[in-house]
């Protein structure tokens, strides 16, 4: 296994941010110890294509000039979430027919909640994702006694790098 989740959302953002007429800061922190990684192959997917989702839309509607995703285990839940510093949604944003009707039903799919928030202060949303530990067979995964949040760079100067999900043998 070449990349994990972490890296392969990495390279979809830089993929999604580039050819834009804006410069869009993007960066992933994962404080799960890679939790995410010993997942189910249905859940890693799920998960990557609501991050996948979720940058599409801050790219397309918000003006946004950051998008932050961070993973974190909190208890016995997997919080992801995107974050992003551009215009705050209108009203009605969390009754759209499209990617995020797409969000929700993938966020089912894996027995995970799906909360998204506006800023008051107009300067973002979020799309917060919680995953409980259980509900993917990880219970049995010892939590780190520090985890510390890794950040994952990625060398633009070498060209694309594919975000394909790796398959896990065994």
């Amino acid at each position: 296994e070449l990349f994990g989740l972490a890296q392969a959302i990495e390279a979809q953002l830089d993929r999604a941010t580039q050819g834009l007429d804006r410069r869009i800061a993007t960066s992933v922190t994962d404080a799960t110890d890679s939790i995410l990684d010993r997942m189910d192959d249905r859940i890693r997917l799920s998960v990557f294509r609501i991050v996948q989702e979720a940058v599409t839309n801050a790219i397309k509607h918000s003006a946004c000039g950051a998008i932050n995703v961070t993973l974190a285990r909190k208890g016995d839940v997997i919080e992801l979430t995107v974050a992003n510093d551009g215009r705050v949604p209108a009203e009605g944003w969390r009754r759209s027919n499209g990617g995020v009707d797409n969000i929700r039903a993938r966020a089912d799919l894996i027995g995970a909640a799906i909360a998204f928030d506006r800023d008051q202060d107009g300067a973002g949303s979020r799309t917060v994702l919680r995953i409980p530990v259980k509900a993917v067979g990880q219970d049995d995964v010892e939590r780190p006694v520090a985890a510390v949040p890794v950040s994952v760079p990625v060398d633009r100067s070498t060209g694309p790098v594919s975000a394909d999900l790796p398959v896990r043998e065994g």
